[in-house]
């Protein structure tokens, strides 16, 4: 069975740029999606839901700073690491990449491409760690509250023929007192009761 493979939106408007990284992760195990601007990024993001997506900063047709933003705003992609990487070394850009949600920000001169990809993969590491404990863990009970549990549970009630008979019984001396109530004459519950008949 073929292991699947971790999918990568790489996204800058340099070829030279994305042929070198890509073929770095393809050698890496990851599968590579490339895009050239930040708007074809987004597209290639909603798509394929990668592991996580590596930007450039300065861009036309969305740079990363307008990448990052629109990801993290999305409910169903905000959960994907998203890490800048600029040609400058420019702290106001950093700081702003990172407060817009960014998992990271590098400058392409101070790491090679391997270095790069040892960060991606501790993004996507990290991440699936915060994730496995937000999410809900299911409880687990004791034998002690399983027991109690049946304690307290009502015996269910169980029909036997013994009990279909008595209710018949039951239901036939009801019907036969009926039939007598509604077959006394006037004259009788008069007497009964120590009154003379109304003469009709």
């Amino acid at each position: 069975m073929a292991i699947k493979k971790q999918v990568i939106v790489l996204v800058d408007d340099d070829k030279w740029i994305t042929d070198l990284y890509s073929e770095r992760m393809h050698r890496a195990g990851f599968l590579v999606q490339v895009a050239h601007s930040g708007k074809t990024g987004l597209r290639l993001v909603k798509k394929y839901q990668p592991e996580a997506v590596l930007s450039d900063i300065v861009m036309a047709g969305g740079d990363g700073f307008w990448l990052v933003k629109k990801i993290k705003q999305d409910k169903v992609l905000r959960h994907i690491p998203v890490i800048g990487l600029s040609n400058l070394s420019n702290t106001k850009d950093r700081h702003a990449f990172l407060s817009l949600g960014g998992d990271g920000f590098f400058i392409k001169a101070d790491l090679t491409p391997v270095e790069i990809i040892h960060k991606i993969k501790h993004a996507i590491s990290a991440r699936a760690e915060l994730i496995a404990k937000i999410k809900p863990k299911p409880i687990k009970r004791t034998k002690v509250e399983l027991r109690s549990k049946n304690f307290d549970a009502k015996p269910k009630k169980v029909i036997t023929k013994k009990t279909i008979i008595k209710a018949k019984s039951e239901q036939k001396k009801t019907t036969v007192k009926l039939r007598k109530n509604v077959s006394t004459s006037p004259v009788k519950i008069a007497k009964k009761r120590g009154r003379p008949p109304k003469s009709t």
